[in-house]
């Protein structure tokens, strides 16, 4: 597909933004369309979650195929993560797991189906319904469409994040140095490629079966039909890795965003400039995100080819030590 179909003439750079605080974080999110002809990524930001002053949840869900799974996603994920049985036991780790397996069970129900269809619907009357990649078909509903899930649940001072696919969350140190807390679930990763072709599946180009650059996610219902493989044994699987770090003060922020954030900068470079910003006698994590966003933007998807031109959004916690 040529750049002229993929790309807009110019990028959308007005930003939704939003910030919020608790007695031990605060927090700032964004997201900008920008080159791409829709926007795909959707987002949740819960302080003092479950009513408990000590717990928050982030989750940053990148869409592919239309922005279906990651709207249903974000309007499920809480929810579900409250009435995992592992949850009320205080097995965070196991919770987070179960929900994100959760959420394709509910994307294979009827109900689950109807309202990918609701979604469907009301992007298309938004006149939101071009999609830069793949045209998956009203009735394919989420076989052909996914998203990325990249979770951060935060309880008594440990931090759990728990990913699949290529979104990406970090850790900014004091000393300036950068931490990734989670890995880009990639097809060309060893784990990954012998999972896909173990479950059958073919990588060409750097993509399962020619088409996702992605080996993990939620949704994408057609690449895990396979009944005589676990979940998390499918050519793609929801199954996230799951990260437990302590916070301590050397822990300055947590930034977390969908790949297109990562396309021009390195983590390293990212949390150099956030850390850069944060100096400003101004300095306000709104504007801090909105800057990032706007320095690593493409100029010309031309020039870069296509680097820094995919939807964006980004996450940017702060610790009150």
């Amino acid at each position: 597909m040529g750049p002229g179909l993929v790309y807009l003439n110019e990028p959308k750079k007005a930003k939704e933004t939003f910030s919020n605080e608790c007695k031990y974080l605060s927090f700032a999110s964004t997201e900008m369309q920008g080159w791409r002809k829709s926007m795909e990524d959707a987002h949740v930001h819960e302080i003092e979650f479950d009513d408990d002053p000590n717990a928050a949840l982030f989750a940053v869900f990148d869409g592919h195929g239309g922005k279906e799974v990651a709207e249903f996603a974000s309007r499920h994920f809480a929810e579900e993560l409250k009435k995992d049985e592992n949850y009320k036991a205080k097995k965070y780790e196991e919770a987070l797991k179960n929900t994100f397996l959760k959420i394709d069970a509910l994307l294979m129900t009827e109900k689950g189906k109807e309202e990918i269809k609701k979604i469907t619907g009301s992007i298309k009357s938004k006149g939101e319904g071009e999609f830069s990649g793949y045209e998956a078909s009203e009735e394919e509903g989420a076989d052909m469409k996914g998203c990325t899930a990249n979770v951060a649940f935060i309880k008594d001072g440990k931090i759990y994040i728990a990913n699949a696919g290529d979104s990406r969350a970090i850790a900014i140190m004091s000393d300036g140095t950068v931490e990734e807390l989670s890995i880009d679930h990639k097809p060309e990763n060893k784990i990954e490629a012998d999972r896909i072709r173990k479950a059958g599946g073919t990588i060409f180009n750097g993509r399962v079966e020619g088409n996702l650059n992605l080996s993990r996610g939620l949704g994408d219902l057609h690449y895990k039909a396979n009944k005589n493989l676990k979940p998390e044994e499918q050519m793609i699987c929801a199954y996230p890795d799951v990260r437990i770090k302590e916070v301590n003060t050397n822990i300055q922020y947590i930034l977390m965003g969908c790949d297109g954030i990562y396309e021009t900068w390195s983590s390293q470079q990212i949390g150099t400039f956030v850390l850069s910003e944060s100096k400003a006698p101004d300095a306000k994590l709104t504007t801090i995100v909105e800057k990032l966003l706007d320095s690593v933007i493409s100029p010309d998807y031309l020039k870069t080819a296509g680097a820094g031109c995919d939807n964006m959004t980004c996450i940017l916690i702060k610790f009150n030590h």
